[in-house]
């Protein structure tokens, strides 16, 4: 309790305090009356302070004095709460600019915060889209090679072809499948597919002009479901970050739907024909 009370004093006599200069100059004030007071005036043998002349003074002349010393005291009371008052609001001035420097801080850290977290979203998402992509990627090369094992599939002769019996001669058998290696990474299959698509289309025409006999596969409408797989994988690369972006533009998507597009479109080489 002494401790606190030695803080609470050293406090109050700090300096700047107006309320500690209110107390002093009033205390040299009333020090000052005092001694004005104990002043003694001697008249021939008589001698008379001023306190006992102002107790028998009149009343309005005491009431002038103390009008007097109350009025110095009232004035400097009213200067220290001036300066009181300033010294508040520089506190307030003060404690308001560090609370809007805390809250620029905050702000700042809240502002960092909040990137941090949409760069987190965001690469969940990339790496979401980049793994949805692939399985697109994928679900294409195997509707390729279902599509060639359900029934595209060509067969060329230098003799006439009897599936039953051995005619001794060569059968060379075309199916799109014949130029996916699905051994390899998912990338590189698409890649290469889309390099030797466009030989399958000059290879069978190839056939049809060369071969004594050959058999074609039924007309149908693959390369819509071929469009289809690709506009899929078109919707989410618009998703991926832009280093996958880059990545799928180097699998030249649009050499494929366009090269299939070509083998369909060319009637000589489907069963109508034949």
């Amino acid at each position: 309790m002494t401790g606190s009370k030695d803080a609470e004093s050293r406090a109050f006599w700090r300096k700047n305090n107006p309320v500690a200069y209110g107390v002093l100059i009033s205390i040299l004030v009333l020090v000052g009356y005092a001694v004005v007071g104990f002043r003694t005036e001697c008249a021939g043998s008589v001698c008379i302070n001023n306190f006992q002349k102002f107790w028998g003074s009149e009343p309005n002349e005491v009431g002038d004095t103390l009008a007097g010393l109350f009025g110095a005291l009232a004035f400097i009371w009213i200067i220290a709460t001036v300066f009181l008052q300033s010294q508040e609001l520089r506190e307030q001035r003060k404690e308001f600019r560090e609370q809007r420097l805390a809250t620029q801080d905050m702000a700042k850290a809240m502002a960092a915060q909040a990137t941090i977290f949409l760069d987190e979203q965001q690469s969940r998402q990339h790496t979401n889209a980049q793994q949805l992509f692939d399985e697109h990627l994928r679900s294409l090369i195997l509707e390729i090679d279902r599509l060639s094992r359900q029934g595209i599939i060509w067969h060329f002769s230098n003799r006439e072809i009897d599936f039953e019996f051995d005619n001794g001669g060569e059968v060379h058998t075309v199916l799109l499948s014949d130029y996916l290696d699905l051994s390899k990474p998912i990338d590189e299959v698409v890649r290469d597919f889309a390099i030797r698509v466009g030989g399958i289309h000059d290879r069978l025409w190839d056939y049809t002009r060369t071969s004594i006999d050959w058999r074609l596969p039924p007309k149908i409408d693959f390369v819509s479901r071929i469009e289809g797989r690709i506009q899929r994988i078109r919707a989410v690369e618009r998703e991926l970050s832009e280093a996958q972006k880059v990545r799928a533009s180097r699998l030249n998507l649009d050499e494929i739907q366009r090269q299939l597009m070509r083998l369909q479109n060319t009637p000589e080489l489907w069963d109508e024909v034949a």
